[in-house]
């Protein structure tokens, strides 16, 4: 609720604390609504889109396969800004593009493509 309600440079704090557990909390049961949060309302904040590119963008490939993680996945292909958005592509077709779209989750990433 703090992304969605304060203005972007008062819940910057949000992606900061997320840089320490990125890898586990991208791929969380709750933690990955945060991070479609920032995508939404944030990812324009130096620190919120350092954090997407990192943690999501770059490794789109691998998290398009998982359970929690390709909903922000994705979201940075419905929402997230052009470069993410190209990243994120690359990656994901880089990666066994013939597996992740007969994937369960991996294909709602294919169909965002």
């Amino acid at each position: 609720k703090i992304v969605e309600v304060l203005p972007t440079e008062h819940s910057a704090f949000v992606a900061q604390e997320l840089k320490l557990f990125a890898d586990v909390g991208v791929r969380h049961r709750f933690c990955c609504r945060i991070f479609c949060r920032l995508i939404e309302h944030a990812s324009t904040h130096p620190d919120a889109a350092a954090l997407i590119e990192e943690a999501v963008a770059r490794r789109a490939g691998e998290l398009s396969r998982n359970e929690f993680a390709h909903f922000v996945v994705a979201h940075v292909m419905e929402h997230g800004l052009p470069q993410h958005r190209a990243i994120a592509a690359s990656s994901v077709m880089e990666s066994d593009f013939a597996c992740t779209a007969q994937h369960r989750h991996g294909r709602f990433v294919v169909e965002a493509l």
